[in-house]
């Protein structure tokens, strides 16, 4: 896990992870990121992490982050890796499917799918991290697998 002071550190950027940061530019001044995904390809999947800050949510309410797999800009019919922490408890990492209009979790494809999740918040920051098996895709249930895009 990255501790808050580095949160935004681009350190590895293009050279071991790829890494894309919110907003655009940041990088000059990183207190002045919000957001960032970082991924690098292993052999047996994509190691994510997911990371934003919070201080400016409601407490009481769960907090929210995620990535989506889109052939489209609409995120319609779309796969979705999220992090999901509740206020003063344990978070959880699991794996969604978008149609138009809802979310659907996918308790099965979420089991058999993703390694090594967590989920932390520290000092406002919110902290995702996992590993997308890509191969384990044949293991999705038939019912769910149409929800799950091919990588």
């Amino acid at each position: 896990m990255l501790s808050s002071t580095w949160a935004f550190s681009f350190e590895e950027c293009n050279v071991t992870q790829s890494c894309w940061f919110h907003p655009p530019g940041c990088e000059a001044n990183t207190r002045e990121c919000i957001s960032g995904v970082r991924w690098s390809m292993e052999p047996d999947g994509i190691r994510i992490q997911l990371q934003t800050y919070v201080n400016d949510l409601d407490t009481t309410r769960p907090y929210y982050a995620s990535l989506g797999f889109s052939y489209n800009q609409r995120m319609d019919d779309d796969t979705v890796v999220e992090c999901v922490q509740p206020a003063g408890g344990t978070g959880k990492v699991q794996v969604s499917f978008n149609d138009e209009t809802h979310n659907y979790v996918l308790p099965q494809a979420s089991s058999v799918l993703l390694e090594g999740g967590s989920s932390m918040l520290e000092d406002g920051l919110l902290t995702c991290d996992m590993k997308l098996l890509l191969d384990n895709v044949a293991l999705v249930s038939n019912d769910t697998k149409f929800m799950v895009i091919t990588m």
